[in-house]
């Protein structure tokens, strides 16, 4: 055979095999086999001193066990701490580990990345650990979140709790 026909011979071939792939490949709908999205706010402290800040969240689940979630929480200064509290903000993209405790519990892990103003980081891995009730669409529920960002220094947010309300639509 000459080059020419096997070069032929071999692109036959690869179409056929990546139609045969195509037609097996079921296509892959995240978005459109969501559960559910849940909003809330949330208020916390950093490095349980006292630095309050506030906010919010979004979370999108996927599946039963997965969820991408982002979020944004912020303080104004407060001088008057018993450390001088910076102005900040952040803002946290993150997948969420999830799976039902109980009936009426959810237990989560987060892992993603932060960006942050006026703390001792711009930007940080972030990991978490929380639980929160397990509610339907249209109810209300709580939840409660740990995270800790690993850039962060001393006493200038290197970790924070934080406590909030959930509504599932």
């Amino acid at each position: 055979m000459t080059r020419r026909t096997v070069a032929s011979f071999a692109f036959v071939f690869a179409t056929i095999l990546m139609g045969s792939a195509a037609a097996q490949t079921r296509s892959l709908r995240i978005v459109q086999e969501a559960e559910s999205i849940e909003f809330g706010g949330d208020i916390g402290v950093y490095n349980l001193m006292g630095w309050s800040f506030a906010g919010g969240h979004v979370t999108r689940n996927y599946t039963s066990w997965l969820a991408g979630e982002v979020s944004l929480h912020g303080a104004r200064e407060d001088g008057e701490a018993s450390v001088p509290a910076p102005g900040n903000a952040i803002f946290v993209a993150a997948a969420r580990f999830q799976g039902r405790v109980d009936r009426g519990r959810i237990a989560f892990a987060t892992v993603g990345i932060a960006r942050a103003f006026g703390l001792s980081y711009r930007h940080s891995p972030v990991l978490g650990l929380g639980m929160q009730s397990a509610v339907k669409s249209g109810d209300v529920g709580w939840r409660i979140d740990f995270q800790r960002f690993t850039r962060g220094q001393d006493l200038y947010g290197g970790g924070r709790l934080m406590g909030g309300i959930v509504i599932v639509m």
